[in-house]
């Protein structure tokens, strides 16, 4: 798990130190850097899955689109370098640093220093591998149906593809439905139960009727893609 994260000449970030626990929540004002702070973690993944991170930093990918490399730097320092540094728990630190280039146009900042290069030793880290899930604030509306991609959902993973959209929630959660979630203290257990049920559907269920009450999800085959559809156990009062 990552416990400190530096961000050094990147947009509002002169040099920005932030200590990370189990639940970190920025909040503030709109303009004032939270979005940086993920879009430092998000384009390292980025580059990484597109096989660039020994040349550089790429901007522009599936995952991010921060722009062009003269948008980034931060205008009150005078380094000509952007630096990431992270701390974890249980690994070792990992430190990225890359350099502003001459053509304020370019989508990749090159690559300058990093203490880690195997790919093999970076697969360990959750930043890179299968047990990152990056869920930006965009979602789709209610869909007729939804798409499928194995290769995605079943292979690496994954929940979204594009800019953290969220698009194969739904092939993940019937893909996964009958899987125990990993973090068991987000589980919400019911007195009923003989045994806690840490299943994934029903977690989602029990964590939806914190807002709907008595609301039950049914996943549903529709050609190649899937339907997703509510119900409402109504309680009948009794006098």
């Amino acid at each position: 798990m990552i416990t400190n994260l530096n961000i050094h000449n990147f947009k509002l970030h002169k040099q920005t130190q932030l200590d990370v626990k189990g639940l970190t929540i920025l909040t503030g004002m709109n303009g004032m850097g939270k979005s940086t702070v993920i879009q430092s973690l998000i384009l390292l993944r980025q580059s990484f899955l597109m096989n660039d991170l020994d040349a550089g930093l790429n901007l522009k990918g599936d995952l991010c689109d921060a722009g062009i490399s003269g948008e980034l730097a931060c205008q009150s320092s005078d380094e000509h370098s952007l630096r990431i540094e992270l701390k974890f728990s249980q690994q070792d630190d990992l430190i990225y640093v890359f350099d502003y280039p001459e053509n304020i146009m370019d989508t990749l900042l090159p690559g300058v220093k990093s203490n880690v290069t195997d790919k093999n030793v970076l697969l360990k880290y959750s930043l890179f591998n299968e047990y990152f899930q990056y869920l930006s604030a965009f979602r789709f509306g209610p869909q007729k149906s939804y798409n499928r991609d194995t290769s995605l959902v079943v292979s690496k993973k994954q929940i979204s593809k594009i800019m953290g959209q969220c698009e194969y929630a739904v092939h993940f959660l019937e893909q996964y439905k009958n899987t125990d979630i990993p973090v068991k203290e987000l589980a919400i257990t019911d007195e009923n139960d003989i045994t806690p049920d840490f299943r994934l559907v029903v977690q989602v269920e029990r964590w939806l009727r914190m807002i709907s009450p008595n609301i039950k999800i049914n996943i549903e085959q529709s050609g190649e893609d899937f339907k997703l559809k509510y119900k409402f156990n109504r309680e009948e009062n009794t006098i």
